[in-house]
């Protein structure tokens, strides 16, 4: 649950980020760089959702 509280706040900040059009220093877009941690919480969420339906099946933990 609390992966999808960080997952929506990563987009509501990315999106904000990508309509400001702000640059880092090395004049990459910083909307570019924000984006690394939702794409780690949205590979989380999926690992999340395997274990559970892994315990729900009442298979063993990898």
């Amino acid at each position: 649950m609390l992966t999808i509280v960080f997952i929506y706040g990563s987009v509501i900040f990315v999106g904000n980020t990508k309509a400001e059009g702000a640059v880092g220093v090395t004049g990459m877009p910083l909307w570019i760089i924000y984006l690394a941690p939702l794409v780690g919480f949205s590979i989380n969420l999926i690992r999340d959702i395997q274990m559970f339906i892994k315990a729900v099946n009442g298979q063993k933990n990898d």
